[in-house]
């Protein structure tokens, strides 16, 4: 015998919850917020990841390897948190 479980569109809108947007979280709570920037090896450029985020949240984040590609050389860089630089202003340096 299996159990169905049937939910209403109500009790499904209380469990599932929205995706929490960190960058506006940040911006109301008057943390600064900005985007993570790396340094492409083979030029020395910098770059943006595209990821928005605050000091705080960045503590956060486990040390783990993302992969973003670069504008510069054309190629898939790795990296971690420990590479990256917030700009709080947006501008690559």
């Amino acid at each position: 015998m299996t159990a169905t479980l049937h939910l209403d569109r109500g009790a499904l809108a209380r469990i599932v919850r929205p995706r929490v947007d960190i960058a506006r979280v940040a911006r109301e709570s008057g943390g600064g917020v900005g985007v993570l920037l790396i340094t492409c090896p083979v030029t020395g450029k910098e770059f943006s990841t595209g990821i928005e985020t605050d000091e705080q949240s960045l503590d956060l984040i486990p040390h783990t390897v993302a992969r973003s590609l670069c504008p510069h050389c054309g190629d898939e860089h790795p990296w971690s948190k420990l590479d990256a630089r917030l700009s709080e202003d947006g501008s690559v340096g």
